[in-house]
């Protein structure tokens, strides 16, 4: 493709893909050991390999084999199929392709001989993530289903495991009738956000990228230093400094940091930002918000960028991790077309770590 713009890494290139039907689209896309991989409108699977050449690709599935997501990590992939089954392949060292097929540090599965897999309860997928060596799964009745590693206890449950290959669901304290809407995963910590605009995280907090606050602090300020690393480490709601009203529109994980836009159009920025992942253009934290221009359209924390509208309100160390501050401020107009959160309470504080 023509190039179209200079990234942080060098130029940026604009892809044509090509044999698509009338109407057909690209949907979704994910970057994978392999290249870049895209599901289309129509169910299909294309990648581009990593010297940009668009290959034929085929899903080994039982049945239509029709794509509807995907999504990478460090090590596999895990493709979401329209009839609410789930495609795997790559690495599976822990145990993130499933209990089909045997952990092996050896063994790496291409598209073509995918693992095909079920979520348990007859339970129907609808998103799906991948972490470095683990893998998430939303249904479409809001539950979460994890396996894969659990050395940072990205699985959100069974902390005394190393790693699990059987689909168990996690448990995460939400308020009666919430439903988890949207899920994404870092390399080590995984995001969640509810129909409420609440907003929980579990996993690696290295970088302080799991968005916990004094509120948390507290909760395990009687427990020893393990125990309250494990217990911060579990699925919680994010501390985030929220007007009255406001609660979160979407999240994003990066590899070590965290992106939550809210529904007044502001975006918070939390975790590693040394490689200026965090969106500021200063490249330091600033302990009130900032804005080039107006409010953001979406995060995408899985790139790193320095342009649009990214906000932050915390502080932190120069270069270290940032971490949302927690204040009452006066209250603003949310967004036009805001909906499905707005009035929701984000932050859920007082919820504290299990």
């Amino acid at each position: 493709g023509d190039t179209v713009g200079e990234g942080v890494g060098g130029p940026c290139f604009q892809l044509e893909v090509t044999g698509l039907d009338a109407g057909e689209a690209v949907m979704r896309g994910a970057l994978g050991s392999e290249g870049l991989y895209l599901a289309t409108s129509n169910g299909r699977l294309v990648l581009f390999n990593v010297t940009l050449q668009q290959v034929p690709m085929t899903l080994g599935l039982r049945g239509s084999g029709s794509i509807a997501d995907v999504s990478c990590g460090g090590t596999h992939c895990v493709g979401v199929m329209r009839d609410g089954g789930l495609a795997m392949w790559g690495g599976n060292a822990r145990g993130q392709l499933g209990p089909s097929r045997r952990p092996s540090d050896s063994v790496k599965i291409g598209p073509s001989d995918a693992v095909w897999l079920r979520l348990p309860m007859r339970a129907r997928a609808i998103r799906a993530c991948a972490t470095f060596e683990s893998t998430v799964a939303l249904s479409s009745d809001g539950r979460l289903f994890t396996w894969g590693s659990n050395e940072e206890l990205e699985l959100g449950r069974n902390a005394d495991l190393q790693f699990d290959n059987k689909p168990r669901e996690v448990e995460i304290l939400l308020e009666e009738g919430e439903m988890i809407l949207q899920v994404s995963c870092g390399e080590a910590h995984v995001l969640v956000l509810s129909h409420d605009g609440n907003a929980y995280s579990w996993g690696s907090n290295t970088h302080r990228q799991l968005g916990r606050g004094p509120l948390a602090d507290e909760a395990t300020q009687d427990l020893d230093d393990e125990g309250a690393a494990e217990a911060l480490m579990l699925p919680a709601a994010l501390e985030l400094d929220l007007f009255d009203n406001e609660g979160l529109w979407q999240v994003e994980a990066g590899a070590a940091h965290s992106l939550a836009l809210t529904t007044f159009g502001y975006l918070f920025a939390f975790g590693n930002c040394r490689g200026g992942q965090c969106g500021l253009l200063s490249g330091e934290p600033s302990p009130e918000p900032q804005s080039e221009k107006d409010a953001v359209a979406a995060a995408e924390a899985g790139v790193h960028k320095r342009t649009g509208d990214l906000i932050k309100r915390g502080e932190h160390e120069k270069g270290g991790p940032a971490m949302p501050a927690r204040g009452s401020r006066p209250a603003r107009p949310a967004l036009q077309g805001s909906a499905g959160g707005a009035g929701g309470k984000a932050a859920a504080a007082g919820r504290g770590a299990r």
